[in-house]
């Protein structure tokens, strides 16, 4: 059942967020509207030295999310042929980007200078 629980994973002082829900076309499920992105990003500038003990109490807080692992595994039906339903569509066509950079996949090449 941990492939399917939305947790943290946690090594030593290593952590990292499992987000099943927005890959569930992977476990053969239907992907919905992602819900909004657990950010923990000022986990990654922590490194428990100095002043900044933030350690005990970040922590103590993943790892019983962690032990509550089980109140956190989605249940979906598996399915022949996981496409994305509507509503993911929906949300794609507003949220998603086709192209990142657009002006370098639209733009004239000819107008970039060759190198010698």
């Amino acid at each position: 059942m941990l492939w399917r629980a939305a947790t943290v994973l946690i090594y030593f002082t290593v952590i990292e967020w499992h987000p099943v829900d927005r890959v569930l076309p992977q476990f053969g499920g239907v992907q919905g509207r992602p819900r909004a992105a657990l950010n923990i990003d000022f986990l990654m500038s922590k490194n428990g030295r100095g002043r900044d003990r933030w350690f005990s109490l970040t922590l103590q807080s993943l790892h019983i999310h962690w032990a509550n692992k089980a109140h956190h595994v989605l249940q979906f039906d598996v399915v022949a042929d996981p496409r994305p339903s509507h509503e993911y569509l929906d949300w794609w066509y507003q949220h998603g980007r086709r192209f990142l950079l657009l002006e370098l996949i639209l733009g004239d090449p000819r107008a970039d200078a060759i190198p010698a």
